[in-house]
């Protein structure tokens, strides 16, 4: 997620947030594999899933691959003091 955070910052996560209420940054889990992941929620049902660094392309999950991940919490803030 590179430039709004690095490797190693410390992200304040609100793990109450289990679902995708609006866009934002999610910590979320994936055939086993936590990411960090800017998400996005499209007109047709499914997800927009994209990274800060321009390294990483985009992509998206439909609506009926939803059930293959699993949101862990929405990230507010990072140590770096850039608010999310």
């Amino acid at each position: 997620m590179s430039p709004t955070f690095s490797d190693g910052d410390t992200l304040v996560v609100d793990t109450g947030i289990n679902q995708l209420e609006n866009d934002g940054i999610y910590v979320l889990l994936r055939d086993g594999n936590l990411f960090i992941k800017r998400l996005e929620l499209m007109l047709n049902g499914g997800i927009l899933v994209s990274s800060d660094n321009p390294e990483h392309k985009p992509y998206t999950i439909s609506k009926s691959d939803l059930s293959e991940i699993h949101i862990i919490g929405k990230a507010l803030w990072a140590l770096t003091g850039k608010s999310l």
